[in-house]
């Protein structure tokens, strides 16, 4: 079930519910001890876990502490990999709407069996490539709405092989290069949507041969052929909506 406080969480969750699989704080704000970090240390059967909209933030407390709105200062929760101790059977987690720039790099050690992550709505420009190393089962990554930049290389969804389900849309992405998703051959929904698309380079979507669902909506496209598309073998819904395509080459579909 769900349990959802409206307060203050402290840096212990005490509650004798040893059984809870799904626990929902969303919209609440945490205070937090610096040296104090394992909130979920007794919550080993929770299998989802939704914190959007907390005001959680990775931070460097001396560079930028002084930028924060006054209200938001004695509330931020730094974190680390330590913030998730506990939770070795979480499956499901969301962080949407958190303001977040960054995260440890070994933030998801404590959480091996995750096989859906929210990180929609905060404020990531770039991933390192070792960053979600250790999700080898995740199969749902929601990356929606960060502040992404062309030159994002993406290297960081090579250790992603068991991924199905991408959502890259509103990130300001200009071109999909080549190769881009050559170690997410499993991949069954990719969302492009809602970027700055002008190009995709013919090797883009070599590897994807199970994927069914692609959605390039809300493009600059004012050109396709059919290069990029021509290994989607399994592919059964293409959304090309509201583009500016004005040249159709006729292989295309």
């Amino acid at each position: 079930y769900y349990l959802v406080w409206n307060l203050k969480i402290s840096n212990q969750l005490s509650l004798p519910l040893l059984s809870l699989k799904i626990l929902n704080l969303s919209g609440n704000t945490f205070y937090d001890k610096i040296n104090e970090k394992r909130l979920f240390a007794n919550r080993p059967n929770v299998e989802e876990l939704y914190l959007n909209d907390c005001w959680l933030a990775h931070i460097c407390y001396e560079r930028k502490l002084n930028k924060l709105p006054y209200f938001a200062r004695e509330f931020r929760v730094p974190l680390d990999k330590e913030f998730l101790f506990g939770l070795e059977n979480l499956k499901t987690l969301s962080l949407v709407s958190n303001r977040l720039e960054s995260l440890d790099s070994d933030m998801f050690v404590f959480t091996p069996n995750l096989e859906k992550l929210n990180l929609s709505e905060n404020k990531f420009v770039k991933f390192d490539e070792n960053f979600f190393s250790h999700l080898k089962l995740l199969k749902v990554l929601n990356l929606k709405r960060n502040r992404s930049y062309d030159k994002q290389e993406f290297s960081f969804l090579r250790c992603l092989d068991n991924l199905k389900i991408l959502n890259l849309s509103v990130m300001g992405l200009e071109v999909l290069k080549g190769g881009m998703f050559e170690f997410n051959s499993r991949l069954e929904s990719l969302n492009l949507s809602n970027n700055r698309l002008k190009r995709i380079e013919k090797e883009t979507f070599k590897s994807l041969k199970q994927l069914r669902t692609l959605d390039l909506s809300l493009n600059l496209f004012d050109s396709l052929d059919n290069e990029p598309f021509y290994h989607l073998n399994s592919i059964m819904t293409l959304d090309l909506s509201f583009n500016n395509v004005k040249c159709w080459k006729k292989e295309i579909f």
